[in-house]
């Protein structure tokens, strides 16, 4: 099937992307354009009815079966087969076996999010989820930002696993920067949340863990904007906007691995996206967010000298240790820590 990428474009889905990305170079913007295409379209698949007719060059729920197929052939040395639509994600920057374990992990988080009335259980639950859909977007912008990657020592066609064993300065260097961008993805994806609870429940989904709900929420009549329901959500919310300060805090410490130009773009997007949960949280008062939290053009502008102030005095610090506990395993998998 020819699948057209085109229409998952960046400046059709996100404004905030597309602010930032005018500050990459128009290579690595390029390169960020291809990724984005592909995660874009794996996102969406995942919210199509089954039921609902997509054109037939739509990336589908069925596609991302057969995506996802294709990813687990893998072995835990070679990549499987070639994949049409992974060809121009093997030519990027970076080695594509860590590549295609990110986007697997990807995949099969997105799938899981086509069971009907998906509900997130607990907090180590959220922060699994978080890491699948955006902690591993993260980890594959590293090398496409410019943060060192040595171990592309092996052909496009045929990449294999990198030695893992192999430690290195780039290597250090990598594994330290993975773990923050991970974090920063992560505190991204808890921004959505925040600022989508109605409509994701409008779909069915609630992802404001359960063991946080004081009661249990009514789903169909949350997504009409009923003002109980609303309130059982606050006291979940304001945890949850407190955990995407710790992830912020965490990602944005470690921008110092980006070099600067690209740095300054992830900076404004970081900002930006803080910004729609600190939003959130100043109009919890007032169930705010039962409207759709939009920043502003002016403010954003604002934002933009922040990020870039912050891109220019950022400071090396390290993740909390309970942090870095709970991503390790999962950075091992996918091939980001020893």
């Amino acid at each position: 099937m020819n699948i057209d990428l085109a229409p998952y474009a960046l400046k059709r889905h996100s404004a905030s992307f597309t602010l930032a990305a005018a500050l990459l170079s128009r290579r690595t913007k390029a390169q960020v354009e291809t990724l984005y295409r592909l995660c874009r379209a794996i996102d969406d698949a995942a919210d199509i009815d089954a039921a609902q007719r997509a054109p037939s060059t739509q990336f589908t729920a069925n596609n991302l079966a057969e995506l996802t197929a294709a990813l687990d052939a893998d072995n835990n040395q070679h990549l499987g087969a070639d994949h049409p639509w992974l060809a121009e994600i093997d030519a990027l920057p970076g080695n594509a076996w860590r590549r295609r374990r990110c986007l697997l992990r990807l995949t099969q988080t997105c799938t899981e999010d086509m069971v009907p009335a998906r509900k997130i259980a607990d907090e180590q639950a959220l922060l699994a989820y978080a890491y699948g859909v955006a902690g591993t977007v993260g980890l594959m912008m590293l090398p496409l930002l410019g943060v060192a990657d040595q171990s592309r020592d092996l052909s496009a066609v045929s990449p294999i696993r990198p030695d893992l064993s192999a430690v290195s300065p780039d290597r250090r260097e990598l594994n330290a920067a993975a773990r923050h961008a991970c974090a920063l993805g992560m505190a991204m994806q808890l921004s959505n949340i925040a600022r989508d609870v109605v409509a994701d429940a409008a779909i069915g989904r609630v992802y404001l863990p359960q063991s946080w709900l004081l009661a249990p929420l009514d789903v169909a009549a949350l997504a009409r904007g009923a003002v109980v329901e609303l309130e059982k959500c606050v006291p979940a919310l304001v945890r949850l906007l407190a955990l995407a300060e710790v992830l912020y805090r965490a990602g944005m410490s470690g921008l110092h691995y980006i070099p600067i130009r690209n740095r300054t773009a992830v900076a404004v997007a970081a900002k930006v996206y803080r910004e729609i949960g600190r939003q959130v949280q100043r109009e919890l008062g007032e169930l705010g967010f039962a409207r759709r939290t939009v920043v502003s053009t002016p403010r954003k502008l604002l934002l933009c000298l922040s990020g870039l102030l912050l891109s220019i005095k950022t400071a090396p610090t390290e993740t909390s240790a309970e942090l870095a506990m709970y991503l390790q395993p999962m950075l091992i998998a996918d091939g980001f820590a020893d």
